[in-house]
């Protein structure tokens, strides 16, 4: 599929999601009947072509947001829920439900309207998550009331009106907490939040790997898992983690390392039950790749996938894999 930048969408941001038919859904920043994105999906066909369909053309009239940022994720109704950068009622971004009906009609909900009002957050970059009783857990890289970034919850009232709840509002100043969170959210099979923020952190400037947990008095928890220095270990991380079954998270930092283009890391408990950051590749800023600004994938054998910013033959970006 080459976009074009027309009815079409373009400028694709977030990564694919991939649904039990074989289905790709995604979202493009810009384009579409209104100019302002879209969702798509591509369906395989049975000669091996692909049919690609907009769902939806973002207006940002009204609530409708616009330029659609990060993951979408699908529900266990088979409903589809993603964020957008701009549009909505205060034109800061939304979160949004799409639901399709028996003639593969799509319509779109905003659940929520982002307000730069220092209370709620604003212009999410990443998608929200689901945990498995349908609430939904997302970041926001501006806003709060120290405007560094939150983290959201959205969950259904009595009345069946989804509300926000403010999770944790970044506090950078006090020299140990992050800053601009980017990637999305990995809710663990814990239950707890796992992420990464661009910025703040012990070292300042480099961001942060975070849990957050509810207590005994059910109030969510900050652990600071690892700071970046954007030394060896890191600096700038902009993509979520994932997570293998031993409960070890992966992910990138797009900067620092040995070579200072960025590298791939794992963060697991050591035998002292701390958190411990291992670097598994050093991006060399030449062929390899600089720069890797997404989150990663794993297949059966453990090898991760992801793709670089910049570097490789033509200098514009690489797509990678790193074995065990």
């Amino acid at each position: 599929m080459n976009f074009t930048c027309g009815n079409d969408g373009g400028q694709p941001q977030g990564p694919i999601t991939v649904d039990s038919l074989g289905n790709l859904y995604g979202t493009t920043w810009i384009g579409g009947t209104k100019g302002h994105g879209t969702v798509f999906r591509l369906a395989p066909q049975t000669d091996s072509t692909w049919k690609y369909k907009v769902l939806h053309n973002f207006t940002i009239a009204g609530v409708d947001g616009g330029a659609p940022a990060g993951a979408i994720v699908f529900d266990s109704t088979g409903a589809l829920y993603g964020a957008t950068f701009s549009g909505g009622k205060y034109g800061y971004g939304t979160v949004y439900q799409m639901t399709v009906d028996t003639t593969d009609k799509w319509r779109l909900k905003t659940l929520h309207s982002f307000n730069q009002d220092q209370k709620d957050g604003y212009n999410p970059l990443s998608g929200p998550s689901l945990d498995s009783a349908g609430n939904i857990f997302g970041a926001t890289k501006q806003g709060g009331a120290n405007g560094a970034g939150i983290v959201y919850k959205l969950s259904k009232n009595t009345q069946g009106a989804w509300v926000e709840t403010l999770v944790h509002v970044f506090n950078p100043v006090n020299g140990v907490d992050g800053s601009y969170p980017v990637g999305s959210l990995l809710i663990g099979s814990d239950g707890a939040l796992y992420g990464t923020t661009s910025s703040g952190g012990a070292a300042g400037f480099y961001g942060i790997v975070f849990k957050f947990a509810l207590d005994s008095n059910n109030k969510w928890q900050e652990t600071i898992l690892h700071s970046f220095t954007n030394g060896a270990d890191g600096g700038e991380p902009l993509a979520g983690l994932i997570a293998d079954a031993a409960g070890a998270f992966y992910g990138t930092a797009s900067t620092g390392g040995g070579n200072g283009a960025g590298l791939v890391f794992k963060l697991a408990l050591n035998a002292q039950g701390k958190w411990a950051e291992t670097v598994l590749y050093n991006f060399k800023g030449g062929n390899d790749g600089y720069r890797p600004e997404s989150s990663l994938v794993s297949d059966a054998t453990g090898a991760l996938y992801g793709t670089t910013q910049e570097g490789g033959v033509s200098d514009l970006g690489t797509v990678f894999q790193v074995t065990p």
